[in-house]
């Protein structure tokens, strides 16, 4: 989880706890997500591999429920990660 947050953004998360695991399509793939949250972050630089994120931004509680309720987050595994995200707080 470490290694893909700062290839896919050029930030380490700090504080990093595992909250859940599942899969997201059972029935039809053996896919298998893991679904980690941290406390913070510390910024390393740009992302090593600019093709995985077409932007990073930072976003209060508050504007990431806007931005799901407003349906601008349509990535289902990232919709997950932040409602249970969410519903923890």
């Amino acid at each position: 989880a470490e290694r893909e947050a700062i290839e896919e953004s050029g930030w380490r998360p700090l504080g990093l706890n595992k909250m859940m695991s599942y899969y997201p399509s059972d029935g039809l793939s053996d896919q298998h997500f893991h679904l980690f949250r941290a406390t913070g972050a510390e910024y390393l630089g740009p992302p090593t591999d600019i093709s995985e994120s077409e932007r990073v931004e930072w976003h209060s509680p508050a504007q990431v429920k806007e931005l799901l309720l407003d349906g601008q987050i349509k990535n289902g595994l990232s919709m997950t990660a932040l409602l249970w995200t969410l519903s923890l707080d």
